[in-house]
């Protein structure tokens, strides 16, 4: 599921869905290193995706620190500028085909 958690009736996609990933929403992870609130609703979607058996990952995350916050929330992968910088296709797939040597 992409953009999860935009809207929190997203919750309910995953008793009647069984994806793999789900991939939370910006708005939700954007703040999650200087918010509380933010960071208890992150905690909430990733415990409820880990009792379906649900991997999880953070869209957009650019902050070093947004990153440290979501490893301890227990978010399984990252998107985003901290992880790897943004770069025409043509050179990611250029990349790609020499990490597989």
């Amino acid at each position: 599921l992409d953009d999860f958690g935009g809207w929190l009736g997203s919750l309910e996609h995953l008793h009647a869905l069984t994806p793999d990933f789900i991939r939370i929403s910006p708005t939700l992870t954007r703040d999650v290193g200087e918010s509380r609130s933010a960071a208890a609703l992150v905690r909430a979607v990733v415990e409820i995706a880990a009792e379906h058996g649900i991997a999880t990952i953070a869209s957009s995350v650019d902050a070093l620190t947004a990153l440290q916050r979501l490893q301890e929330l227990g978010m399984a992968y990252a998107q985003g500028r901290v992880v790897a910088p943004r770069e025409p296709l043509e050179c990611w797939l250029e990349g790609a085909v020499l990490r597989r040597l």
